[in-house]
């Protein structure tokens, strides 16, 4: 079968579980179902061998950095390469960026029989800028072919520019296990899961997480590197006035570019008894299309607002980050700490490690929590401040700690290849 028609099911696959598993262990069991890792293991075996350059001693270490999709820096995945690209390069490392876009699927490729499909943020390549003084070069397939070309063309594009580490940001993709057993491999996830690709080390978000979950797959070494976020400083907050809100409000926040799906009814429900049980509660939807907004049922206290590219100052105009029941949300929720919010999210989700302690044990918990800070503005403003401390302690990847324990990741994944070879 065509490896558009195969990477067009895994893409269903990967947004059902987004958005209808509420729990890692649901995500997981989806994906182990439906047997990913064979099918993507099937479509790397259809591309040509590889046969690596020699890598001698180079004075700076050369990585090629390949990630499935790069679009805007509004984009999940491709935010989190330009940041880590932008530290690879102030410390002084040899980069280049590869992407076949492989969410970019032409309909007459992709044998749909259904009527869902995936259709990816919007290409903008000016956006694609480090964060530090430098630059590099990115380079991306051509859309318009057929994806098993596009593999081909990055393998080709990859193999010619003779690495000595590939570092993998993204979820899955064939393409890396065609890479991995050549290369040294460094893996970032996008979601607090160990990417479903062979990796040798994976920078894991979760102190506690396990490496082990994945059927058919090696367990990567896993070492805990949290940070992810490249820090903006605060953020000129909309005014009250602004956004027709009382200044003595208690304002919610809620950010995504897929709330109508990630928002369960019985919660909104809960959401809903709640406001209306506190009238000095207003909640701001950040993320919804006209269309989207279209179909919501209107409530005089909830406002929704299009996609924003200034997401910090909406942040900074409100008082609470509540985080729906939802696989995701982890990259909103780190803005949100760093303008000092206090987040309201569940265990369980890819944005508890981030809050640690203060994830919601329970659905009663979560809005017993609520409550509170609504309630209580001196402990409202603790939190927040405990969560943006945390926030460039542990998820600021402009530090020297992040620095510092990803030059030790290199030399981890470089060293796990050398033992992987001498045992085959």
């Amino acid at each position: 079968m065509p490896a558009d028609a195969i990477m067009t099911f895994i893409g269903l696959v990967w947004h059902c579980a987004i958005t209808q598993r509420a729990s890692h262990q649901d995500f997981v069991r989806l994906f182990n179902a439906v047997n990913a890792v064979r099918l993507q293991r099937t479509l790397a075996q259809q591309l040509p061998p590889i046969n690596p350059a020699y890598r001698g001693t180079r004075a700076r270490l050369r990585i090629a950095l390949y990630t499935p999709e790069l679009r805007n820096p509004r984009h999940g995945g491709t935010a989190f390469t330009l940041n880590l690209m932008s530290l690879l390069v102030d410390m002084g490392m040899e980069c280049e960026g590869f992407a076949a876009q492989e969410v970019a699927i032409p309909p007459e490729y992709a044998y749909q029989g259904g009527n869902q499909y995936l259709a990816p943020p919007m290409l903008e390549v000016d956006t694609l800028q480090l964060k530090t003084a430098g630059s590099v070069q990115f380079r991306l397939a051509n859309a318009e072919l057929s994806l098993h070309a596009r593999y081909l063309q990055m393998q080709a594009d990859i193999t010619a520019y003779n690495p000595d580490l590939l570092v993998f940001v993204g979820f899955l993709s064939p393409l890396v296990y065609a890479l991995a057993p050549h290369y040294p491999t460094l893996g970032l996830s996008v979601h607090a899961l160990p990417p479903l690709v062979p990796v040798d080390v994976w920078l894991s978000a979760d102190i506690k997480a396990d490496s082990a979950v994945w059927d058919a797959l090696p367990a990567p070494q896993r070492l805990h590197y949290p940070y992810r976020f490249w820090p903006v400083g605060p953020a000129v907050p909309f005014t009250r006035e602004t956004l027709q809100i009382p200044d003595d409000a208690v304002v919610l926040v809620t950010a995504g570019y897929r709330l109508l799906v990630e928002m369960p009814d019985s919660w909104l429900q809960n959401m809903r008894a709640f406001l209306d049980a506190h009238s000095q509660v207003y909640w701001l939807l950040v993320g919804m299309t006209h269309e989207q907004q279209a179909s919501w049922p209107v409530h005089p206290r909830i406002q929704c607002v299009e996609p924003q590219h200034q997401l910090q100052s909406w942040l900074a105009a409100s008082d609470i980050y509540v985080n729906p029941p939802r696989i995701g949300g982890g990259s909103s929720i780190a803005m949100a700490m760093e303008q000092g919010l206090p987040v309201l999210t569940l265990a369980g989700s890819d944005g508890a490690d981030k809050v640690g302690v203060l994830a919601a044990g329970s659905m009663a918990a979560w809005f017993d929590q609520l409550a509170v800070w609504v309630s209580d503005h001196p402990v409202r403003r603790e939190a927040g401040a405990r969560l943006k401390d945390s926030f460039h302690q542990r998820l600021d990847i402009s530090s020297t700690s992040a620095r510092d324990h990803l030059r030790h990741a290199c030399g981890a994944a470089m060293a796990s290849f050398n033992t992987r070879n001498r045992n085959t």
